[in-house]
C-alpha cells in the first residue's frame, strides 16, 4: 500500500470514527481540512465531502450536505468519468432530499429532482462498475429512493438485483424479506410462496450482520431488530422443473401479472391474476360498464402479448426464410432480431395507455390525444418558477393516494437525465429509426444517424427490464384505483359497487 494511500485511511477512520461520537464536530474537521504534501486537493476535496454529507445526515445539517454536495459536482466537472464520486453525490442529493421540508407537506413534489439525478447516478455506477460492491450498494440506495415513491415494486426488483452483485447483502435481503412479510400478513398474494421466499431472505439477512454495518452501519442494523426476532418460515425450493419453459421464463425474470410477486402461483389455472377488482359509482352514471375495465383488459393482454414476444423472441429460434446481406461489422440479422425490437416497442407503447387511463378515470381535463405517459403529471404555469402537480393529481395526493406519486415519479425516470431514459431511448429508435443487433461487440462498420448499435446481452437485459417497468406501471394503476375507491366509499354512501363478471 503507497504512502498515499496509508495517510488516507489512517485520515478517513479518524474521521468517521469521530462522526459516530461526535458528528458535528466531524463537520468541523472536515471543514478545516487542507491540501498536504502527500495528499493532493482532490483527495482532501474528496474526503472532506463525503464527511460533509455523511455527518450533515447524522447531524441533520442541511448546510452540510449542500457543501459537501457542491464540493463533489465542482471534482466531477473535471473528473466526469470517477464512478466514486458520482455514487457519493448521488448520496449527497439522496440526503438533502430527506432533509428537504415543504410548506405544503408536498415533499415528493419538492425534491422530485433531486431524486431522479439521484437514480441517474446510482443508476450510472452500476452501468460502469467493475467491482460488485459500489454496484450492490448503488443499487440497494435504488431500492431506498425508491421505495420513499412508493414505487414497491420496482424497488424489490432494485434489492433483488443488488443481491446478484453481493448475495450476502443483508440490507438487500431484509428490505426483501419485509416487502414479503408485509404482503404476506395483508393477504396480498398466496402468503405461503411470499412466506417461503422471505424466509431464504431472513436467513441471508441474520448470517450477514458484517455486511449491514459495512453498507448501512450500526444504525441500519438497529433498524431491523423486529426482522432479527422472526422466526421465519419453512422454505420450500422452487421447483422450476414442474414449469413448461414459458412459464420459467416469466418466473425467473418474476414478469407476472400476479400479486405474488416471486414465482407463479400455479393454484389457479391463469396465473396472470391481476384486475380491478371493482368501480364505485353514483346511480346517476346509468346503465353499462365504466370504462376503465375495457382499458385495463386490454393493457393486460398486450402486455401478455409483449412478454409472449420477448420470450419467442429470446428463447427460440424462429423459422427463418430470408436471405440478408453482410454489412461485415458482426450484426445479426433476421426475423428473431426484428421480433426483440417489436416486442420492446409494443410493451413501452402500453405506458401512454397506462396515462389515458388515469386521466379517464380521474377526471384530467383535457384532449385525450395530447396525453402521454411522460408529461401527464404536472404542469408549469406562465407566472410560476417551479413545477407543480396537475389538480386532479394534486387533489388525489392530497386526499391520500400514493400510488399516484409512484406512477408520476416512474414517468420521471422516462425522461431527460433518468435512469429508465434508455428505454424511451429503445422505443423511439425502434419506431424512428433502425435497430441494428450484434452477437458480440459492435464492429467497426460504417456510421450511420439513422441506425443505432446494439449487442445481443444488451438488448436482451434491456427488453426484460423494460417488461419489468410496464409490469409495475400495471400495478401502480390497479393499486391507485383500489385506493381511490376506498377513498370514495368512505366519502359518499350513496354511491354503487360496480362488479364484473370475468371474461371467459
Amino acid at each position: 500500500m503507497s504512502t498515499q494511500s496509508l495517510k488516507l485511511q489512517e485520515l478517513q477512520s479518524r474521521l468517521y470514527d469521530l462522526l459516530e461520537k461526535a458528528p458535528g464536530e466531524a463537520i468541523v474537521a472536515a471543514r478545516n481540512l487542507s491540501q498536504t504534501d502527500i495528499l493532493d486537493k482532490v483527495v482532501i476535496d474528496g474526503l472532506k465531502a463525503c464527511v460533509l454529507v455523511d455527518a450533515g445526515k447524522a447531524n441533520k445539517d442541511k448546510e452540510a450536505i449542500e457543501e459537501g454536495v457542491k464540493i463533489f459536482r465542482g471534482i466531477l466537472n473535471d473528473y466526469p468519468d470517477r464512478l466514486d464520486i458520482r455514487y457519493n453525490l448521488a448520496n449527497g442529493l439522496f440526503g438533502l432530499a430527506e432533509m428537504q421540508s415543504s410548506s405544503e407537506g408536498n415533499w415528493h413534489l419538492a425534491t422530485w429532482e433531486m431524486r431522479r439525478e439521484a437514480r441517474w447516478l446510482y443508476e450510472l455506477t452500476v452501468r460502469n462498475s467493475k467491482g460488485s460492491k459500489l454496484a450492490t450498494q448503488a443499487l440497494t440506495n435504488i431500492g431506498n429512493l425508491l421505495w420513499r415513491s412508493y414505487r414497491w415494486v420496482e424497488a424489490y426488483d432494485s434489492y433483488k438485483k443488488a443481491l446478484v452483485f453481493d448475495p450476502s447483502n443483508g440490507i438487500a435481503a431484509a428490505r426483501v424479506a419485509q416487502f414479503l412479510l408485509y404482503y404476506a400478513d395483508i393477504g396480498i398474494g398466496n402468503p405461503e410462496i411470499l412466506r417461503s421466499f422471505a424466509a431464504s431472505h431472513i436467513l441471508i439477512f441474520k448470517d450477514s450482520p458484517e455486511s449491514i454495518l459495512k453498507y448501512g452501519g450500526k444504525y441500519a442494523l438497529e433498524s431491523f431488530s423486529k426482522l432479527l426476532e422472526t422466526k421465519p418460515s419453512k422454505i420450500k425450493k422452487r421447483n422450476l422443473k414442474a414449469l413448461n419453459p414459458y412459464e420459467r421464463f416469466v418466473a425467473e425474470n418474476r414478469l407476472a401479472l400476479s400479486a405474488t410477486i416471486e414465482g407463479l402461483d400455479k393454484s389457479i389455472s391463469r396465473w396472470d391474476s391481476l384486475m380491478i377488482a371493482s368501480i364505485t359509482e353514483p346511480a346517476a352514471k346509468g346503465p353499462g360498464v365504466p370504462p376503465i375495465f375495457a382499458m385495463f383488459n386490454t393493457m393486460k393482454a398486450d402486455y401478455l402479448v409483449a412478454r409472449w414476444l420477448a420470450y419467442y423472441a429470446l428463447e427460440c429460434k424462429l423459422p427463418e426464410s430470408g436471405f440478408y446481406s453482410d454489412t461485415l461489422d458482426n450484426a445479426h440479422y433476421g426475423m428473431d432480431s426484428s421480433l426483440i425490437t417489436v416486442a420492446q416497442k409494443s410493451c413501452f407503447d402500453i405506458l401512454d395507455k397506462v396515462a389515458v387511463a388515469t386521466a379517464e378515470y380521474l377526471g384530467v381535463k383535457g384532449s385525450a390525444k395530447g396525453v402521454n405517459f411522460i408529461n401527464e403529471w404536472r404542469i408549469k404555469r406562465k407566472d410560476a418558477k417551479e413545477m407543480e402537480w396537475q389538480p386532479a393529481i394534486a387533489n388525489e395526493i392530497k386526499s391520500g393516494n400514493p400510488a399516484i406519486v409512484a406512477l408520476a415519479e416512474l414517468s420521471d425516470d422516462l425522461g431527460k437525465k433518468g435512469y429508465l431514459e434508455i428505454k424511451k431511448s429503445l422505443r423511439n429508435a425502434a419506431t424512428h429509426r433502425f435497430i441494428v443487433l450484434h452477437k458480440s461487440e459492435v464492429g467497426n462498420g460504417r456510421k450511420n444517424k439513422h441506425i443505432v448499435h446494439y449487442t445481443a446481452d444488451t438488448i436482451r437485459n434491456e427488453l426484460i427490464a423494460t417488461l419489468k417497468t410496464v409490469r409495475s406501471a400495471l400495478f401502480y394503476l390497479v393499486e391507485m384505483i383500489a385506493i381511490h375507491e376506498t377513498l370514495l366509499k368512505s366519502e359518499n354512501s350513496s354511491a354503487l359497487p360496480v362488479d364484473v363478471p370475468i371474461y371467459r
